[in-house]
Parts: structure tokens; C-alpha cells; sequence
């Protein structure tokens, strides 16, 4: 049974000045360990295990001192990877979605054991992160193909194929943005659904051999789409509450815009009935006796009559306008507070709006009417009351 583990072979790699292929290279035996640790990997069965062998050298030849030359193969996978670079290992099966045990990258020199990481190891970690939360949010993952499938109109597959420069170029920062997210406690179940079908809007119309390169890629596309759905999520959680206080709202400012006109609407039907008693209490008079008296008084209760009614129905329109203010403040309130969902509640407000302009032009009417009866008013007195028209023409 083999009793070669990784970490010998690890210390054997760092020492070795390997050839640009990585298939052979020299070893300087400078301590007695690296002796004994190249005397095991060569040793019984263990090359098939290590992948070490002499190149030209008798095992008697490796002593403490020695220079040799070796030839190298992979190590048995189980005991753990050997690439010449961070690429080559993105080709070894699985390596792409999941980090390998051991490994050893021959131009990076890095280990999977060593804490000080270059940056292409940074970026994959970052990724591998990623990709757990994709792992979550399809609807299942073949791990022997290495591809994600999720359900979105049919059968939707995403397979995790990716080179080293596709993830050195891609902007991977925005992924820590995403996880931290998806690391939070609230809405996880919701957050992964809306991160599986930002996924599928972003690639649904990329061929299955580029859709991760086109996801790398795109990773802005992705965060501002992902960004823009939980945005809506969370204001649609609290939509009901928002719509209700909204419709109240609307029951209380309609209410306040129709007492705008009720308030004075005895006053309103007062204005025909008042010119009619104008017209039917002034007597013909063609002196100043007893009648041309009657008449003026008629007429003056006619200009106290009109003038308190505009008075309210003036007090009325600025009541209107003072409403139609908090409407805006509110709709602009809304706008910024929840602009996500502030288009779901602008038919609120513009029926608001349109009840209070509909309200002045009642108003506006209503001062044309007692304007009119106003007039009328004169009209009649000043042909049933000669003298006083003569006065009048005498003064002007």
C-alpha cells in the first residue's frame, strides 16, 4: 500500500526547477528530509501513486548533496492535482465548481495549503462562492456534467465552463456584493428565485457553450438586474399595506374635496330663488314714493346676498387649492419613499387631481351664476325704478 501523502510531494515541487512543459525538471537534495521524501515517492509502488521518477539516475544517486534530474507525471488524483498553471487546473474534472483538496500550480507556485494567495486563487474562491448560491437557486445541479439546470419555460441548462483570463478580466467585486445579500437572514428563498431569473434573462439567448463566459462577462448586467428585482420584491411585500393606506387617504381627500362644494350648496341653490324673489318683489315705480324705496331695499339685499356668497364660494376655492397642495406633497412623498411602485398608485392621484380641477370649474360656474343673477338684478330694478336710473345718468 502506498505511504506517499500530497504534502511530500508539495515539498518536493516547491524545490524543483521544473522544464516550461512541467513534465520534467531538476531537484537539489539540500537536507536530509528531501532525500528521504524523493527515496519514497520513487520507492515500491508509490511513482504510479507520486508521478516522480529518476531521469538518467540510479537510485543510489540520490544523497544528501545531490542535483537530480526528475521525470514527472500527474500524482494519482486522489492524492491531489499537479498543473502547470491556474489554467490547466480549470481543465481537471469538477475543478471549475468546486475546489480541489490538494493541488499545486507549477508557474503560480502556490499550493492549496499556502494562505498567501495570488490573485487568479482570490477570484476563483470569489466565484466558487457565487456559484454555490446559482448552485441553490436552480432547480438542480448535475454534477457529473457540471452544469446548472433551471426550469424557466423548459429546461434551461448552464453549464460551468470557464478559462482563467475570462475570470481575471471579469469584475468579480460585484459578486461580494450579491453574496452579501444572499448571506443575510431576510427573504433568502425569495432572493435566490430572483437571482435565478436575472440568470435566465441574462443568458436565455447565449448558446449553452458560452453562457458562462457571457455570464463572467456581464457581471454588471447580472448585480443591476438582480439589484432591480429584490427592489421590487421588498416594495411589493409592503405593497398591500402602502395600497391601503393610499385608498384611505383617497376616502378622506374626496371627502374633503366634495365638502368643498356641499358646504355651501344651500347658498348655491339660494342664488336662483334669490333672483326670482329680486324679480317679483320690486314694484313699478315712477316716483320717489313708497315703491322706489321697496326697490332699493330689494336691491340691496341683492348686493349682501351676492357679495357673502362669493365670499364663501372664494373661502371654498382656496380650501380646493390648499388640498390640491398636500395631494402633490403626497405624490411627490411617494415618489421618492417608493419609486419602485409609485406608478401602481398614480391613478390615485390623478383622480384626486381631477375632482378638484372638476370642483373649481363647479365654483367658477357658481360665481358666473351669481354673477349673472347679479346683473339681472340691476336689470330689473332700474326698468321698474325710471328716477333712479335718471339719478344715476345725472351722476355719470
Amino acid at each position: 500500500m502506498s505511504s506517499i501523502k500530497f504534502a511530500d510531494l508539495e515539498k518536493l515541487y516547491r524545490e524543483m526547477n521544473f522544464q516550461p512543459d512541467g513534465r520534467s525538471g531538476t531537484l537539489t537534495l539540500s537536507n536530509q528530509a528531501m532525500v528521504d521524501s524523493l527515496l519514497n515517492a520513487i520507492s515500491g509502488d508509490n511513482p504510479d501513486d507520486s508521478g516522480i521518477s529518476l531521469k538518467g539516475h540510479p537510485p543510489s544517486e540520490v544523497v544528501l548533496g545531490k542535483t537530480v534530474t526528475l521525470h514527472i507525471e500527474k500524482p494519482r488524483t486522489g492524492l491531489g492535482i499537479l498543473a502547470l498553471n491556474f489554467d490547466h487546473y480549470l481543465k481537471v474534472v469538477k475543478s471549475c465548481f468546486e475546489e480541489r483538496k490538494n493541488y499545486f500550480l507549477i508557474d503560480e507556485h502556490f499550493s492549496s495549503k499556502d494562505t498567501n494567495t495570488p490573485e487568479c486563487i482570490e477570484r476563483y474562491r470569489k466565484l466558487l462562492n457565487f456559484i454555490q448560491h446559482l448552485k441553490k437557486s436552480a432547480a438542480y445541479f448535475d454534477k457529473d456534467k457540471g452544469e446548472l439546470i433551471f426550469l424557466e419555460s423548459g429546461k434551461f441548462s448552464l453549464p460551468i465552463i470557464y478559462t482563467s483570463e475570462q475570470l481575471l478580466s471579469a469584475n468579480v467585486d460585484l459578486l461580494d456584493k450579491i453574496d452579501r445579500t444572499l448571506t443575510a437572514d431576510t427573504h433568502i428563498e425569495q432572493k435566490l428565485a430572483i437571482l435565478g431569473k436575472s440568470v435566465f434573462n441574462l443568458l436565455k439567448t447565449e448558446s449553452s457553450e458560452t453562457r458562462f463566459k457571457y455570464l463572467l462577462s456581464h457581471l454588471d448586467e447580472l448585480n443591476n438586474s438582480y439589484s432591480d428585482g429584490y427592489s421590487i420584491f421588498v416594495s411589493d411585500f409592503s405593497y398591500d399595506k402602502i395600497r391601503d393606506q393610499l385608498e384611505a387617504a383617497k376616502v378622506e381627500y374626496t371627502g374633503k374635496i366634495h365638502k368643498a362644494i356641499s358646504d355651501i350648496q344651500n347658498q348655491i341653490l339660494g342664488i336662483p330663488v334669490a333672483t326670482i324673489i329680486v324679480a317679483t318683489q320690486m314694484k313699478k315705480s315712477n316716483d320717489f314714493g313708497y315703491e322706489f324705496w321697496v326697490n332699493i331695499a330689494v336691491l340691496l339685499g341683492c348686493w349682501i346676498f351676492s357679495a357673502l356668497v362669493g365670499l364663501m364660494v372664494w373661502n371654498q376655492k382656496h380650501t380646493l387649492e390648499v388640498i390640491g397642495e398636500e395631494i402633490d406633497r403626497q405624490d411627490l412623498l411617494m415618489k421618492r419613499k417608493y419609486k419602485d411602485i409609485s406608478e401602481k398608485f398614480k391613478s390615485i392621484f390623478k383622480t384626486l387631481k381631477s375632482r378638484i380641477r372638476w370642483q373649481k370649474n363647479i365654483l367658477w360656474v357658481v360665481l358666473f351664476v351669481l354673477g349673472l343673477g347679479f346683473t339681472l338684478a340691476h336689470i330689473a330694478f332700474f326698468m321698474l325704478t325710471p328716477k333712479a336710473f335718471d339719478l344715476v345718468k345725472a351722476l355719470f
